[in-house]
């Protein structure tokens, strides 16, 4: 069609309106496939930018307001999730996300009672702690330990915008409920004494024997609530698929090498513990490292043997560039670490079940 005949067909009123329809509803669906699209992938937050987008009248559709609200609740932001959830609960949802909804909505409400109390913000360039505790010594120790925390992120990523929720514990039943309200489904069998993730920090005073973390050491307990801190942050910095890129071993390691600088004298025992391991059991495959991480026998001790091998000779900053390196290869983790430090995982794992299980 010639720009003339273009032009005067747009001149007709009821055909120009007719072709901006199909034009607008075009731009509308793949507006809204987007939205579903990256819910799908476990993009959240490309889901939230997505449905953000949208035009005011498709926000108010259910279906939209399900997924950006359970795009919040995946982030561990309960607060923004709420009303979301509430809106598309409200309305006509296909039965599974009406369940989902309802499902989440419930333990939103769990995680309102047992919030601890917001004490204060701990804030170093880009980088934001927001602070929840019962306040008494326990706490008090924590919070004198923050701007030392975000020292330590900006050492390690750099100028990155970071904001991370630490909610505190004193007592393990609470904990215990609150870590399990994130999930949907089953609770987890295990009991942890903390954890980190998107924009989050969970820790508890009491491992789960009852026996208080760092009783005898109070640089135990920093490190530790430092690790998980390291698992947040390389979750927020790297996005919603790093639980699912990352291999577990490089998950695991890089954040005890990061909790380490605490407690520095760990870094030369690794060696000797592993070998003593070593004689108590067969050496795990690598693939089991990588996705079975969680039932190999040692598994922790592996991987930071493993890790403080493939980052000697590096400083904190190796922790940004893999990130960001393995954001722009498409998710490989073990390349970004090749190309940080010039040392192939798989062959470094390879020399290491050789030196120590021959």
């Amino acid at each position: 069609m010639t720009a003339s005949k273009y032009r005067y067909w747009l001149s007709v009123p009821s055909l120009a309106l007719a072709i901006w329809a199909t034009v607008q509803a075009d731009m509308l669906a793949s507006t809204m496939q987007d939205v579903s699209t990256a819910w799908s992938d476990g993009r959240f937050a490309e889901a939230i930018a997505a449905f953000d987008e949208l035009p005011a009248v498709e926000q108010t559709k259910p279906s939209a307001l399900f997924i950006a609200g359970a795009s919040y609740f995946r982030r561990h932001d309960f607060k923004r999730a709420k009303p979301l959830l509430q809106q598309a609960g409200s309305g006509n949802l296909v039965p599974r996300q009406a369940q989902s909804a309802q499902a989440m909505l419930a333990h939103i409400h769990t995680l309102e009672q047992l919030c601890p109390p917001f004490q204060r913000s701990y804030s170093e360039g880009s980088y934001t702690i927001n602070f929840y505790a019962a306040k008494n010594a326990w706490s008090d120790h924590l919070a004198a330990q923050m701007p030392q925390f975000l020292q330590h992120a900006v050492a390690a990523f750099g100028n990155e915008a970071a904001a991370v929720n630490f909610y505190l514990f004193d007592q393990r039943a609470a904990y215990d409920e609150f870590f399990n309200a994130w999930r949907i489904g089953e609770p987890l069998p295990e009991k942890h004494r903390g954890t980190g993730g998107m924009q989050i920090v969970e820790f508890c005073k009491f491992y789960p024997n009852g026996t208080v973390v760092g009783a005898n050491n109070i640089n135990d307990l920093y490190s530790r609530v430092l690790h998980e801190y390291s698992h947040a942050l390389c979750h927020t910095v790297y996005g919603d698929r790093y639980g699912f890129d990352c291999p577990q071993w490089l998950n695991e390691g890089m954040a005890d090498y990061f909790g380490w600088q605490y407690r520095p004298e760990l870094y030369d025992l690794q060696a000797e513990l592993l070998r003593k391991a070593a004689l108590t059991g067969a050496a795990p495959t690598y693939e089991q490292m990588s996705h079975g991480f969680y039932r190999v026998e040692n598994g922790y001790l592996i991987a930071n043997v493993l890790v403080e091998e493939l980052l000697r000779g590096q400083n904190m900053r190796c922790f940004r560039k893999i990130i960001d390196t393995a954001k722009s290869n498409g998710g490989n983790f073990e390349a970004a670490v090749q190309e940080v430090t010039g040392k192939e995982p798989r062959a470094v794992y390879a020399s290491i079940v050789r030196r120590y299980w021959g």
